[in-house]
């Protein structure tokens, strides 16, 4: 039953890859975060302050948090706030505040024709590996309102807000038969996609740009994942030496009963 069982998720699994190749979605691509590292949390800060907190929001998370994670303290370690104010605030708001967007949801709708979505959770049901192949999978498409559409997520309504950063990236499309309805039909399906013309950013930088972004987007999907890990293993070493102690104190208990 067990082989069975086995058998039928490979299948299952074989076929959605299948279809997604057929279809010309994009495969996830693999990206390493380190929600340790402050330098990439601190860029990544900035990286969204400038180029997605225009409509994105971070609405579980207050500036004071995200300022004592990513290291913007004094030499005591305690919050900077001038610091912080100075970079990541550029609204009125206090830095005791949760990071909100001034972007009504009416204005929304008329411009992309959806609320775009707060990130404070994406990364935890999206992905590191989503996030980062989405946001480096935007190419030219004259069809869409914005002149730009996504590979993984096609017929997005978020414009390519990177465009000034990694350049002019355009889809390499060819023709197959796929199935539809039972039926054979000819489909223009992506094969990948190519850089034509570069943006401020070489290739490396753009992607090292993304990186940083999703680390920080990984971090604050969890604010407490490094003091929970921390927490973690003082845990084990209790218990490791509360066990050497419960042992020793049971060969105590039993050398007085067996006697």
């Amino acid at each position: 039953m067990s082989k069975l069982w086995v058998i039928g998720v490979a299948c299952f699994f074989f076929i959605q890859v299948a279809s997604a190749a057929s279809n010309g979605l994009a495969r996830l691509q693999s990206v390493t975060v380190d929600v340790t590292d402050k330098a990439a949390l601190q860029r990544g800060a900035k990286w969204y302050m400038n180029y997605c907190a225009g409509c994105h929001s971070l609405e579980y998370l207050r500036y004071s948090r995200l300022g004592q994670d990513i290291g913007i303290t004094d030499y005591k370690g305690d919050l900077n706030t001038e610091i912080l104010t100075r970079n990541l605030i550029f609204t009125a708001v206090k830095f005791t505040e949760p990071i909100q967007i001034a972007l009504q949801a009416e204005q929304a709708r008329q411009w992309f024709g959806v609320m775009p979505p707060d990130l404070t959770l994406r990364a935890r049901v999206r992905g590191a590996d989503w996030l980062y192949t989405y946001l480096t999978s935007f190419y030219q498409d004259s069809n869409r309102p914005f002149g730009a559409n996504n590979r993984l997520f096609p017929d997005t309504a978020m414009p390519n807000v990177f465009y000034p950063l990694q350049g002019k990236q355009i889809a390499m499309s060819t023709t197959r038969e796929v199935m539809v309805d039972g039926e054979l039909i000819q489909q223009s399906v992506i094969e990948d996609l190519q850089l034509i013309r570069a943006g401020s950013m070489t290739e490396h930088e753009f992607r090292s740009m993304v990186t940083d972004l999703v680390t920080f987007l990984v971090y604050v999907s969890e604010p407490g994942r490094l003091q929970r890990q921390q927490l973690g293993w003082k845990v084990l070493i209790f218990l490791i030496i509360f066990a050497v102690f419960a042992y020793l104190l049971k060969r105590s208990y039993w050398k007085k009963l067996l006697r």
